[in-house]
């Protein structure tokens, strides 16, 4: 597409060699102008690749400590229930040991 532009250009201000001079310096000045923007492009797209990776790791590492705090908490509950049991255990004991 770049090229076009400048066979273009070319063909339009072939009168004369120095407008044909100017217009080729015009599109070398343009071109790289082009490609930059173009380089740009990419390395942002890039980017936000990079940061949607970056956040479907974090979505995925939340769901882990989410899951962890849940069965850290249910192993508390337990403990403290077993802890309970035995209390009771140990309560009941001593009912049946006095009678």
């Amino acid at each position: 597409m770049i090229g076009g532009r400048v066979k273009e250009s070319m063909i339009l201000s072939h009168s004369s060699s120095q407008e044909s001079t100017w217009s080729i310096e015009e599109h070398l000045q343009v071109i790289p102008s082009e490609l930059e923007k173009k380089l740009e492009v990419e390395k942002m797209r890039k980017g936000k690749n990079k940061v949607k990776e970056d956040l479907n790791s974090l979505k995925i590492d939340y769901k882990k400590l989410r899951l962890s705090i849940r069965t850290v908490g249910l192993e508390d509950a337990l403990e403290s229930d077993l802890l309970e049991s035995r209390n009771e255990n140990v309560g009941l004991r001593a009912r049946v040991a006095e009678l």
